[in-house]
């Protein structure tokens, strides 16, 4: 075999024991000899001259795999199958007091469940074996409609998206604050036992951002210094509208300045240059905002402002990055589920 062809580091049993078995068909062919056979399969010539002893001696039978010597498992995969089944059902269905699994939790789920008696301290490593990792859990509002949620990226995305057929421009927007004080840590190397020390003013400091994304990849934002309102709104809509162009459609959440009298009465009155459509309430993983908002407060973790001035300066530098990156801001869309395709 040509020393060029790749060959993967580490064979299982079975890739072991199906290259034996073909090199005893090999053997008993007696076509090539023994250092062919042995370039053939990647070999050295004293394991094939081992395995033609153990040809004659004990047949083909004697290279097939033996099986691994060693304590039985103490659950099964059966067992370990309806284990995770009872682990997706949840803590608090197995009987305990909130909803979070620790490994003293799961041994005495076992116990009970099995009679078989593990100690929280050894169970990590076959759990990791079967599949099973430590998760921070997502947490979603009880007042989810989640049919109208799995339902609207498939048929009033597409509505819109039709709607807006040969239409001049098309945005979803949101808008978030970022924050001074208070948020956005991230775990900085150190060395061990020294914690890092953040110095942070203990007065909140606020810019509060208003953007606007389109599938296309472009991103348009306005920053305040001062917290979302129906004033704020119907600037920064005013500024879409002037960059992005007309007809707009506007595709955001049900924040209260999105629904407020000032900005409806402000939509109604400029009928022409805006259309409004609302996504599903407490969704807001249909949002691609949230995505670009996520992205750009990722970037300013462990940031230390020392006055609004510095925080509106760092919040204006991390999305003009995100604004020369139009890929990524097509992705947010995918992301959220909503196709692309068919938008002018």
């Amino acid at each position: 075999m040509d020393d060029d062809v790749w060959r993967p580091t580490h064979l299982t049993s079975e890739q072991m024991e199906e290259r034996r078995l073909a090199g005893a068909r090999l053997l008993r062919q007696g076509r090539l000899s023994q250092a062919q056979i042995a370039r053939k399969l990647g070999v050295s010539r004293a394991s094939v001259c081992r395995w033609a002893a153990t040809l004659a001696q004990e047949g083909v039978h004697g290279l097939e795999a033996r099986p691994i010597p060693g304590r039985d498992p103490r659950l099964d995969e059966k067992a370990w199958a309806r284990l995770g089944r009872l682990l997706d059902r949840g803590a608090m269905a197995a009987g305990f007091a909130t909803e979070r699994w620790t490994l003293k939790r799961i041994a005495a789920l076992i116990e009970c469940a099995f009679g078989v008696r593990y100690h929280p301290r050894y169970l990590e490593r076959p759990l990791r074996a079967h599949g099973f990792s430590v998760q921070r859990p997502a947490t979603r509002a009880r007042e989810r409609n989640e049919l109208v949620i799995a339902v609207w990226p498939k048929r009033d995305w597409i509505a819109l998206k039709k709607s807006r057929s040969g239409r001049s421009a098309r945005s979803s927007s949101g808008t978030r604050p970022a924050t001074a004080s208070g948020r956005g840590q991230a775990r900085p190397g150190a060395r061990r036992g020294i914690t890092p020390v953040l110095q942070r003013l203990s007065k909140r400091r606020e810019v509060s951002s208003i953007v606007a994304i389109t599938p296309d990849g472009r991103l348009y934002a306005r920053h305040f210094r001062t917290s979302v309102s129906s004033n704020t709104v119907i600037s920064a809509l005013r500024y879409f509208r002037r960059k992005i162009g007309t007809p707009l459609l506007v595709v955001w959440d049900r924040l209260n300045a999105h629904r407020s009298r000032a900005t409806t009465d402000f939509i109604a009155a400029h009928a022409q240059d805006y259309a409004v459509a609302y996504l599903p309430a407490y969704a807001p993983e249909l949002n691609p905002e949230e995505q670009c908002n996520a992205l750009v407060k990722r970037a300013m973790e462990n940031a230390l402002p020392g006055s609004v001035a510095d925080l509106h300066r760092l919040v204006r530098r991390e999305f003009c990055r995100l604004q020369r990156r139009p890929e990524i801001i097509v992705r947010f869309f995918g992301h959220a589920g909503l196709s692309v395709a068919g938008f002018p």
